[in-house]
């Protein structure tokens, strides 16, 4: 059984395809963000479903993940999943936080707020 979010090569190529790809293979992902692209990791950016409906109810913006994603600390659980966080000045919520998984694609799992560094 292949990993979760690394998709098999049976089954499709990343990154030619991988929008039809990864909605065809992982049904609970959805590529929310057309175009959205990583300059700090070099790959494009998939929002899970979970993690789109999160934003909403956070009120951060594509803008802002982006940024988040590109900017923000870092703190590594292992070789291929993270947190990255931000102190976003004019919010009462801070620190804004995402959980990432690298595989040909930045995918974002959920999205936080008034998310605490735990030494």
């Amino acid at each position: 059984m292949p990993r979760p979010f690394a998709p098999n090569n049976d089954h499709c190529a990343v990154p030619a395809g991988w929008r039809e790809c990864i909605a065809n293979t992982w049904p609970g992902i959805l590529p929310t963000i057309d175009g959205m692209f990583s300059a700090r990791f070099g790959r494009p950016v998939i929002v899970t479903r979970h993690a789109a409906q999160r934003m909403a109810e956070r009120q951060v913006s594509d803008d802002l993940l982006l940024r988040l994603i590109d900017e923000g600390g870092q703190r590594w659980r292992d070789a291929h999943r993270l947190w990255v966080w931000l102190d976003v000045p004019g919010r009462s919520d801070n620190l804004v936080c995402a959980v990432l998984v690298l595989e040909d694609a930045v995918i974002v799992k959920t999205v936080m707020h008034r998310w605490e560094l735990m030494p």
